[in-house]
């Protein structure tokens, strides 16, 4: 598996294109969006396009007090496995 990912991802460094093609509004020239690479649709025609990004994070650790929080306080709160998942996405 992981030799099949290295390869990906020469693969990718290798056809990746030479310079960056921002949209022209863009603060960051790395960040592609929907453009093509040709020079755009010609008069009288509409260019569409649409990107997805999306990752997910699971964090796992155990807390116990103080950092429990005011429970901890009132009472003598055993330690605890937090066990998070988050999910992020950005769609243009």
């Amino acid at each position: 598996m992981t030799r099949a990912v290295a390869a990906l991802a020469l693969l990718c460094v290798v056809w990746a294109p030479a310079a960056a093609q921002a949209c022209a509004g863009c603060s960051n020239p790395n960040l592609q969006g929907a453009r093509a690479l040709d020079a755009g649709a010609g008069r009288g025609h509409l260019d569409l396009g649409a990107g997805l990004v999306a990752t997910t994070m699971r964090v796992v650790h155990p807390e116990a007090c103080p950092e429990s929080g005011p429970i901890c306080a009132i009472r003598d709160e055993p330690p605890q496995q937090h066990d998070q998942r988050f999910y992020s996405a950005e769609l243009r």
